[in-house]
């Protein structure tokens, strides 16, 4: 990842930033997306219930693999072609 260090006068702009916000150029073009850390902080959260960590670490201690890609999109063309 790349760190931008901002100055005092992008720290004051950004210090009012709520929520995800797009930063875009002059001419209108996106330059990026600017999410708050405390933003940021809630997504994790919210991701960490999603996830569990100690099933994935005893599935994968189990042997149990899940399928590459392209045995996935063969499934799914196999179901495509069965409609």
């Amino acid at each position: 990842m790349t760190v931008i260090t901002a100055d005092a006068a992008m720290q004051a702009l950004l210090a009012s930033v709520t929520e995800e916000a797009e930063i875009r150029d002059a001419q209108g073009r996106l330059l990026g997306i600017y999410t708050p850390q405390a933003q940021a902080r809630d997504y994790h959260a919210k991701a960490a219930h999603l996830f569990d960590l100690a099933e994935a670490e005893r599935t994968l201690a189990e042997g149990m693999h899940g399928s590459s890609l392209a045995e996935v999109w063969e499934r799914i063309r196999a179901l495509e072609n069965q409609g």
